[in-house]
């Protein structure tokens, strides 16, 4: 083989490693978008369902309230 021969293939496979790479590391950073994302939903769910919890709460004292007197 040829020296030049070789060397284009080095390249080659360097290129498509590096596009690999880029590629990978794209994939990682959306995940971790993602990831971020379904924390802060969760995050309100959860809140979400405190205020409904309370509200639900104080509709019941507030019925009781209003049924005492």
């Amino acid at each position: 083989m040829d020296m030049s021969t070789l060397l284009q293939a080095a390249a080659t496979l360097c290129a498509a490693w590096g596009a690999f790479s880029a590629y990978r590391a794209r994939d990682n950073e959306r995940a971790a978008t993602l990831s971020e994302i379904r924390n802060e939903i969760r995050h309100i769910i959860n809140r979400l369902d405190r205020i409904e919890n309370e509200m639900g709460v104080s509709g019941i004292e507030r019925n009781k309230r209003e049924e005492i007197a």
